[in-house]
C-alpha cells in the first residue's frame, strides 16, 4: 500500500508513514472516530469472542465488529441452525453447535465461514473458510481433520 498506520486507542489517535493520499487519510480517520461512538469488538478477537455467546438451535447472533484499517464499523451476522458431531484424534465424537457466517460477495456462494463450536466447552474447535481458490481451516489442536 506504500503506507502504515498506527492506531493508539487510548488516545484516540492514528499516526501515519509513507505516501498516502489525504482523502484515504480522513476515511481512515473519520473511521477510527467513529468506533468509539458505538461498543464494538475487534473482528481479530472472533476466536475468543465465540466461546462466551449463548448458543442455542436457529439463533442468529449479530456481533458489531471493527478491523482498524479495513472501513467502518459493520454488523456481522452469525446464523446457528443446525448441530453436528466432529471427530477428536482419540476417534470420539464431539457434539457442536454449526455457526455460520453468510456471504454477500456471490464469489463465496452461500457461506464464506462455517464455526464448529464445542456445546460442553463452547470452544471453537473447528473454521472452514471459503476463498475464491477453495477453502481455509483452522482446527483446535486435538481434533481430527478427517471425518
Amino acid at each position: 500500500m506504500g503506507y502504515s498506520a498506527k492506531y493508539d486507542f487510548i488516545k484516540k489517535t492514528v499516526d501515519f508513514k509513507g505516501s498516502i493520499s489525504d482523502s484515504i487519510k480522513l476515511n481512515i480517520v473519520n473511521y477510527f472516530n467513529d468506533s468509539f461512538k458505538q461498543y464494538n469488538l475487534n473482528w481479530h478477537s472472533d476466536l475468543i469472542i465465540f466461546t462466551l455467546l449463548p448458543f442455542r438451535n436457529n439463533q442468529t447472533i449479530v456481533i458489531d465488529f471493527y478491523d482498524p484499517g479495513f472501513g467502518k464499523v459493520s454488523k456481522v451476522y452469525y446464523s446457528i441452525n443446525k448441530s453436528e458431531a466432529i471427530k477428536n484424534n482419540n476417534g470420539d465424537n464431539i457434539d457442536c453447535w454449526v455457526m455460520e457466517h453468510d456471504g454477500s460477495d456471490p464469489k463465496f456462494g452461500n457461506f464464506i465461514q462455517r464455526f464448529w463450536i464445542s456445546k460442553t466447552t463452547n470452544e471453537v474447535l473447528k473454521e472452514e473458510d471459503k476463498t475464491p481458490n477453495g477453502f481455509r481451516y483452522k482446527l483446535k489442536i486435538g481434533v481430527a481433520s478427517e471425518e
